[in-house]
């Protein structure tokens, strides 16, 4: 049987390259697929089948990509004739370009073709394919090489352009605003075209700036798009008949790149993911643990977790010293915080990062560290490495940014030149330090990496900070990295995939105000972040009413749908508040074993609408957690909920946290008619939990 199969294989391969083996054979039938010309290259796995070719002038084309099992095609390019506008700045081509066949340079984590367009005067240009050997995932990118003798002044960067059809009716197009993670979902028009943008860092402006990720949807299927690239981009999308056109690139005040003679630079990298599911649940979770697993085989970092972590930076925010941090570590034992996070303020300078002397006596601070540790819970270190305090030597590795330099008074730090400071090294040495002296678990690193005047220019930049920090993931691959970017603001598919959470959005404010926005960024952002990435707290409980407990489980709760931590004076929280936080926490844990699946229905916070909130179930869509908050609505209410992912063939238990009621119902009722949710007039949140029976 096994030579059988074998056989069939082979007749069906396009080229010897083909990466169809026997032990990756999905069972099943083997579709038929056309033959191709001998210069169409393939790129297959178990999951879909991309065949890739040119156009008569040389733009790169991927042909098709079909689902490897039942053939159906998920998209195919419509651009036959299409030229190398979308790909080559005007000043670069001074005579026709000549593209190479596209060539296989496979590695661990990818099925890899290149093909090479080359100008004249020593100018190349490498279209870059990547299949996921694992996974529907194609990640594409361009690198540009110079190999004549005199500089190249490159006025804007491609990432990738392309026109295709979609299998299905197009519908729309999804995606989100920068730091208020506030959905779009537009209607795919003809002639009508979407930009979407973000200046300096990738996720940058709350005004205009869009965070980089965008859902094509049809009827039968889903293409979700990420961008890694760390800094400001840049895509043009159109809705054309049957499918989609897209021209994605670094517009010229995000390049500002000269190439010297015999320089390299790659740049931006277009994640697609093509799902064959109209299910928004089903290929939603399809495409988190697409990414999740991919993540564990690039980076190697520690697996997802939902910590519960203590933070001090919107309590004292620079004024922390031995004094507070020793409160609080007496006062955090009935806790249990898995994370003790020391924000800014500590430091003695940005550059000198070491505890600042007149917080800290000698030895001091370690010491505190270890008190934490010994209490069983892991430490945390907040920095900005990147910046250096002018009122210090500048360290060894780094030279200031000089043209004409960027300074942030809030930390009274310096910018850094990447380009011309030897940044990786320095970065590696400067978490060892922190490792060694305080023993950390966690690092958060945090604000501005660029600006929009340097030396180098944007683009260097960028791949510069990006390597330093891919550098520091793999020399650290226990570490549990928190990307913070002052809040949000460098949020792309390289920091999501290389660390561990994102510090989603700034915000100091405390009640009602901030569980409202804790709950609506956290909701908005799961549309297209794992919920381990998701990082909300809660600041200074104390400050509201501590007698008031169903405010204090209802502003736990505000920051319960991803990652949740307290931001606090904990001596100052009384023993009531507490044990409700206490409570909460361990209904938190509870609910994390459900996110960790990835499988949720999302109820986004809407005008008028009674009730926010989200549901996640397991795998095997035999348990449930649901955590609603109330939103528009002032009296007693009913919400009936959908439960469209439950499994019908089960015998549910239902229990109502805050109530106590237990409810039996049978699986297919539960699916068939949802769940009621009961908010009497005081109640401000309802958490619930489905278990199916053991029969």
């Amino acid at each position: 049987m096994k030579h059988i199969l074998f056989i069939v294989i082979v007749l069906f391969s396009m080229r010897s390259f083909s990466e169809i083996s026997v032990k990756d054979a999905p069972s099943g039938p083997i579709a038929v697929f056309p033959s191709v010309d001998e210069k169409v290259a393939e790129l297959s796995n178990k999951s879909v089948k991309l065949l890739l070719g040119h156009t008569p002038e040389g733009a790169p084309r991927l042909l098709s990509c079909r689902d490897f099992v039942s053939g159906e095609e998920l998209f195919s390019d419509l651009e036959p004739e299409a030229s190398l506008d979308q790909w080559i700045p005007a000043s670069l081509r001074h005579k026709p370009a000549i593209t190479g066949n596209w060539q296989r340079n496979d590695n661990r984590n990818f099925l890899r073709a290149e093909s090479v367009c080359e100008l004249p005067g020593g100018i190349k240009f490498t279209w870059i394919a990547e299949l996921d050997r694992e996974s529907s995932l194609i990640r594409l990118s361009v690198k540009l090489s110079n190999r004549g003798n005199i500089p190249v002044i490159v006025d804007w960067f491609p990432a990738w352009s392309a026109a295709w059809s979609l299998t299905g009716e197009a519908e729309s197009l999804h995606y989100w605003d920068a730091l208020s993670f506030s959905p779009h979902k537009v209607a795919l028009q003809e002639n009508s075209t979407k930009i979407l943008r973000s200046r300096l860092h990738s996720s940058d402006a709350i005004q205009d700036g869009k965070n980089p990720y965008w859902i094509v949807a049809t009827n039968k299927a889903r293409l979700f798009f990420a961008l890694e690239w760390c800094g400001g981009w840049k895509a043009e999308i159109n809705g054309i008949e049957d499918g989609v056109n897209f021209h994605v690139f670094l517009p010229e005040n995000e390049t500002q790149l000269t190439l010297a003679p015999g320089e390299s630079i790659t740049g931006p990298s277009l994640m697609v993911t093509p799902v064959l599911s109209n299910d928004e649940v089903a290929a939603r979770n399809e495409w988190m643990k697409i990414r999740e697993l991919l993540a564990a085989r690039i980076y190697r970092g520690p697996a997802p977790s939902f910590p519960f972590g203590w933070n001090h930076w919107y309590t004292v925010r620079f004024n922390i010293d031995e004094k507070f941090l020793s409160q609080q570590i007496e006062a955090m034992t009935p806790y249990g915080f898995d994370y003790f996070v020391v924000d800014a303020g500590w430091y003695k300078a940005c550059g000198d990062w070491t505890p600042q002397p007149e917080k800290f006596s000698p030895g001091a601070f370690a010491q505190l560290m270890k008190k934490v540790q010994s209490k069983g819970t892991k430490t945390g270190i907040w920095t900005c490495p990147q910046f250096v305090s002018p009122d210090i030597p500048t360290p060894p590795n780094l030279v200031i940014e000089d043209k004409p330099g960027f300074q942030r008074s809030f930390i009274n730090g310096w910018l850094i030149d990447y380009v011309r400071s030897d940044f990786g090294k320095y970065l590696v040495q400067h978490i060892r330090k922190l490792r060694k002296a305080y023993n950390i678990s966690w690092w958060k690193y945090d604000q501005d990496f660029f600006t929009g005047e340097t030396r180098h220019g944007m683009m260097k930049n960028v791949v510069a900070m990006q390597e330093a920090l891919k550098t520091v993931r793999k020399a650290n691959p226990g570490l549990n990295i928190e990307s913070c970017q002052s809040g949000g603001r460098m949020l792309n598919e390289f920091t999501v995939l290389s660390s561990q959470t994102q510090w989603i959005r700034d915000g100091g404010s405390t009640g009602i105000r901030h569980a409202r926005s804790n709950f609506t960024e956290a909701l908005q952002a799961l549309e297209f972040l794992p919920p381990w990435t998701v990082n909300r707290w809660i600041n200074r409980p104390n400050e509201n009413d501590q007698d008031n407990d169903e405010f204090t489980r209802m502003y736990c709760r505000s920051a319960m749908a991803g990652i949740w931590g307290l931001v606090a004076d904990l001596p100052l929280i009384g023993e009531r508040q507490r044990n409700v936080i206490i409570r909460e926490s361990e209904r938190y844990r509870r609910l994390n074993k459900l996110k960790r699946d990835c499988l949720y229905q999302i109820f986004s916070p809407r005008e008028g609408a009674p009730a926010a909130g989200i549901i996640f179930y397991n795998t095997e869509k035999t348990n449930a957690g649901l955590l609603f908050l109330r939103w528009d609505e002032d009296e007693a209410f009913r919400l009936p909920v959908t439960m469209n992912q439950i499994k019908p063939g089960e015998i549910y238990r239902i229990e109502f946290v805050d109530s106590g009621e237990i409810q039996i119902i049978e699986g297919h009722k539960l699916k068939e008619n949802g769940l009621t949710l009961h908010f009497d007039k005081t109640a401000l949140s309802v958490m619930v939990f489905v278990e199916a029976i053991v029969q």
